[in-house]
Formats: C-alpha cells, sequence, structure tokens
C-alpha cells in the first residue's frame, strides 16, 4: 500500500511539473497594470503608518 501511495505521490508531483514547463506565462499586462496599483497603494499605506508612529512618538515624548 505504501508503494502505490509513493508511485501516485510521485506521477501527481511529475504532472505538475510538466503542466508548469508546457504552460504559456499566465502574467499579461492586465497582471503587471494590478501589480504596479498595489505597489502604489501599499506605498502610500506605509507612508500614513509612518506618519502615525512618528505622531505617536512625538506625543509620547511629549507625555514624558
Amino acid at each position: 500500500m505504501r508503494k502505490i501511495k509513493d508511485g501516485i505521490t510521485a506521477l501527481i508531483f511529475v504532472m505538475s511539473l510538466v503542466s508548469v514547463c508546457f504552460a504559456e506565462s499566465g502574467f499579461s499586462q492586465e497582471d503587471r497594470d494590478r501589480l504596479i496599483r498595489m505597489e502604489a497603494s501599499l506605498k502610500v499605506f506605509m507612508q500614513q503608518v509612518d506618519k502615525r508612529f512618528e505622531e505617536l512618538r512625538e506625543n509620547m515624548n511629549k507625555t514624558l
């Protein structure tokens, strides 16, 4: 039974490798544009978080 499981696992692994090798690139212009928008949104979010931490730091220093 163990050999059958190992064989099935190996077969699935080989089939996934073959499908990856023969698959076309699924990365389209739309995907690229989406990543660019996500990067821009993340950059703005990070700037806002940095600003909030800086404000918090300033408030804590004023309190001390």
